[in-house]
C-alpha cells in the first residue's frame, strides 16, 4: 500500500512511474511532469493529477503501467479528499 503524507510522498511514486517507463512512452513526459509541477495551491494539483489518473488507468497504455497498484491506491485517495 502506497503511504500518501505529503505531495512529495506523490511526486516521488510519480517519479518512479517515469524511471520505469520508456523514455519514447507518450505518458513518460505526463508522469515527468506532474513529479516536478509545482502548483499555488495544493488543491489544484490534486484536482489536476486525479483528472490525469483517472484518463490513463482507464487507457489501453494504463493497465500495462508500473505502480499501477500503487496508481490505483492514490486514485482512491484523491477521490476521499476531492
Amino acid at each position: 500500500m502506497v503511504r500518501i503524507e505529503s505531495i512529495q510522498d506523490v511526486k516521488s511514486l510519480l517519479k518512479a512511474v517515469s524511471n520505469s517507463i520508456e523514455k519514447n512512452n507518450p505518458l513518460y513526459q505526463k508522469f515527468e511532469w506532474y513529479s516536478e509541477a509545482n502548483f499555488t495551491v495544493a488543491s489544484e494539483y490534486y484536482g489536476e493529477l486525479k483528472l490525469f489518473l483517472i484518463k490513463v488507468l482507464k487507457s489501453e497504455e494504463g493497465s500495462y503501467l508500473p505502480y499501477r497498484k500503487e496508481l490505483q491506491q492514490l486514485l482512491k485517495f484523491l477521490k476521499r479528499i476531492w
